[in-house]
């Protein structure tokens, strides 16, 4: 007498998350710029500069609030406002998500750079530096730079 036993294999596929990128992420207290607006920017701020790209998964709300000591609440805000604004998406049972990627996010790089000049450009002549000053600075800044070449290249094709 022989027995036969018939083996079922049940295949998973599993997708394998990739690591989370460090986020820089400094919060200052003594700003009069909101704690949650403060957030907010950071995270834009490594979306836009190619930090953190398309598909990458951000901190969930509690990681996020524990590692920067601040009320989960304020995450919340957070989170939804750049979902609302279109740079990241909530996926049921996942976590949040990276859906604006750096080209698609122009407009908002060139808002950015503009409110970043201003604020320059105020403290300097605060600090009694000439229009002439600030441009000869900044010239010889970007000269100096390794990437200069590609950063003008990259800042020309955006106009």
């Amino acid at each position: 007498m022989m027995l036969t036993f018939a083996h079922h294999c049940t295949i998973i596929m599993v997708q394998m998350k990739k690591p989370l990128k460090p986020l820089s992420i400094q919060i200052d207290a003594k700003s009069a710029v909101p704690v949650y607006e403060q957030v907010k920017q950071a995270i834009k701020w490594s979306i836009l500069s190619g930090h953190l790209e398309k598909g990458d998964q951000l901190p969930s709300l509690r990681e996020l609030a524990a590692m920067l000591r601040i009320n989960p609440n304020t995450i919340v805000k957070v989170y939804f406002h750049l979902e609302v604004e279109g740079f990241i998406e909530a996926q049921a049972g996942s976590g949040f998500f990276v859906k604006a990627d750096r080209k698609a996010a122009v407009p908002e790089a060139r808002r950015l750079f503009e409110q970043l000049t201003e604020e320059y450009l105020a403290r300097a002549v605060a600090l009694g530096f000439t229009p002439e000053d600030i441009t000869a600075h900044l010239q010889k800044k970007a000269a100096a730079e390794p990437d200069s070449q590609q950063l003008q290249e990259e800042a020309h094709d955006h106009h």
